[in-house]
């Protein structure tokens, strides 16, 4: 089988989240079939194309020199359906696996149905019902249930720009075309393509319930829509790895993943500002805004880690924290934990709710609480015997080889034309 998947960026500076997911689902099923993956890149030329490999998968690369903020507003490209199509008559798949369509078109999987390519799309997040992505408006609130003329107040304020004194005072008529072509676009484009979207893909693979059942609620048929979690590789796990169980003193405590407002990264560092008998390393890029908050040595910033230095991370570490305050469709670095026996205290909200059962393999605490989330730390450190036994509950993990045996079952279910009910 030839299988092409789509993807906003895959480079190696890129391969976390959805980009990491679809690495190695990739990997897996380049032992049985012909994978190919078509992705964008800021280092080539706009609107170019060219081939590569990248650990022995084929790879399309399209350039794109528009920033997330530009591209998570646009829903169209000529340029992306153009190096999409040419794909498609040139390598001529069996089946396409949208993975995301950001930095490319939502017209692809159009594209796709009219030239008798049968399609899926994995669901990471919001980023088609939501134009930020996250759920989450310019002042960091859950926005749900969606509203359309909401989206336009808080995609306006996200638009930074140099202003004229005409500008600033809103009589600038490019602005004002501007705001009343965004506004059409937010109210009536958009939700028009995405509706082409939910008919011209085949089936739609959510990981988390709460992720399907909002898709649902917002107008994708049930029948197209399958509830199926991610898998892990469990190759970061070395075979001679060998947990040692927490005996007490300092409650080493760790966070992996992008330092941004919308992972919880405020609620974290307010809750460490006092904590008694526990320290942090964060794992991951971190701006100076929050790397200048090291509050006495209790809190590390350890910068970005490989893939290979995640064994050595988890080992330094007696719990994970995952404080998000935005609906996780996921949470692969949750699953990443569980992989090397360790429990996760995270926010009650979104995907790691399925996950983390409270009081059982992990603890919940109430999002964006920096008071219980200290309360819930402070808890465990007094009791040694506590984490312990959360450890011992980790669940087992899936692998990504088994998720892929999941996902073909799926291609299969497609390329027959049958849906999921």
């Amino acid at each position: 089988m030839k299988i092409l998947h789509v993807i906003h960026r895959f480079g190696n500076d890129e391969r976390r989240g959805s980009g990491l997911y679809t690495y190695d689902l990739c990997r897996s099923l380049a032992g049985r079939h012909d994978v190919a993956v078509l992705h964008t890149s800021p280092e080539h030329a706009a609107g170019r194309m060219e081939t590569g490999q990248v650990d022995g998968l084929q790879t399309f690369v399209v350039g794109s020199a528009e920033s997330w903020e530009e591209a998570k507003l646009r829903g169209q490209s000529r340029q992306a359906e153009r190096a999409f199509s040419k794909v498609l008559h040139d390598w001529s798949p069996d089946v396409v696996h949208f993975q995301h369509l950001l930095f490319h078109s939502l017209r692809l999987p159009t594209i796709a149905a009219r030239a008798g390519v049968p399609s899926l799309f994995t669901l990471h997040d919001f980023w088609l019902l939501c134009p930020q992505i996250h759920l989450l408006d310019h002042r960091q609130r859950i926005s749900w249930p969606i509203n359309r003329w909401s989206c336009i107040t808080c995609c306006q304020a996200r638009i930074q720009r140099k202003y004229s004194w005409r500008e600033l005072w809103g009589w600038e008529p490019r602005v004002l075309a501007g705001k009343a072509g965004r506004a059409w676009y937010l109210t009536r484009g958009r939700p028009r393509l995405v509706a082409r979207v939910f008919c011209d893909v085949g089936l739609f693979i959510a990981p988390s319930r709460q992720l399907r059942d909002r898709f649902v609620e917002k107008g994708l048929s049930p029948a197209k829509v399958f509830h199926c979690g991610h898998g892990i590789n469990h190759g970061l796990r070395p075979v001679s790895y060998e947990r040692r169980p927490y005996r007490g003193a300092l409650l080493r405590c760790g966070f992996i993943g992008t330092v941004a407002a919308h992972k919880g990264m405020d609620v974290l560092l307010e809750a460490f500002a006092k904590i008694d008998g526990a320290c942090l390393s964060v794992y991951g890029a971190a701006a100076h805004a929050y790397a200048c908050r090291t509050n006495e040595g209790k809190v590390r910033f350890m910068g970005e880690i490989s893939h290979s230095q995640k064994a050595e991370a988890f080992d330094r570490m007696d719990v994970l924290i995952v404080p998000s305050i935005c609906v996780e469709s996921f949470s692969l670095a949750t699953q990443e934990a569980f992989l090397f026996g360790v429990p996760v205290i995270a926010s009650n909200i979104g995907g790691m709710t399925e996950l983390v059962e409270h009081g059982r393999n992990g603890l919940l605490f109430r999002v964006g609480d920096a008071e219980d989330l200290r309360s819930k730390v402070e808890h465990l450190a007094r009791n040694p015997i506590e984490v312990r036994r959360l450890a011992a509950n980790v669940p087992r993990v899936k692998s990504s080889d088994e998720h892929a045996a999941e996902i073909e079952s799926l291609y299969e279910r497609v390329l027959c034309g049958k849906r999921v009910g």
